[in-house]
């Protein structure tokens, strides 16, 4: 059987959620070909990363002006 196992953001990260690896190893052990997304991992890599950091930052005169 094919199997996607998918953990969902808005977690924190350095608490790693360990039931999907487990789950995986499981299901792997007993001959199902699984794939394990961590979308959780992957909010942090984007909202960390240069390209968004970019962005946010041009945005941040904008939202000021708003507040004032």
């Amino acid at each position: 059987m094919k199997v996607m196992l998918v953990f969902p953001p808005d977690w924190y990260p350095s608490e790693p959620y360990l039931s999907l690896p487990t789950l995986t190893a499981v299901l792997r052990a007993a001959g199902h070909h699984v794939i394990q997304k961590d979308v959780n991992l992957e909010m942090y890599d984007w909202f960390f990363s240069e390209d968004f950091l970019r962005r946010v930052l041009r945005k941040v005169p904008q939202q000021l002006d708003r507040l004032r």
